[in-house]
């Protein structure tokens, strides 16, 4: 059996805190390696963040550069994809 998908939930903080990012990169290539190990294989690696009004708080001018900064640390902690949090009606 295949795993699509390891998905840590975080709350990275804005300006982003790079221990909260790293300590996900760490996390999830122990758990990857731990189903290696009983012989699963893991497609990806992923990062959740909650909605980003709240992340930004409320500044969605801040989007942009949220998206940029979190590409840059999810490619040096060996993340494969993240989620930006919900975009939720009331924000």
């Amino acid at each position: 059996m295949q795993i699509r998908t390891i998905t840590y939930f975080v709350d990275p903080g804005f300006p982003l805190v790079d221990e909260r990012i790293a300590a996900a990169g760490r996390v999830t290539a122990e758990v990857k390696a731990s189903l290696a190990e009983a012989g699963y294989t893991v497609q990806t690696a992923r990062l959740a963040l909650p909605p980003f009004a709240q992340v930004l708080g409320g500044n969605a001018s801040l989007l942009n550069q949220l998206a940029l900064d979190l590409e840059a640390m999810c490619f040096v902690h060996k993340l494969d994809y993240a989620s930006l949090g919900p975009a939720r009606p009331a924000d």
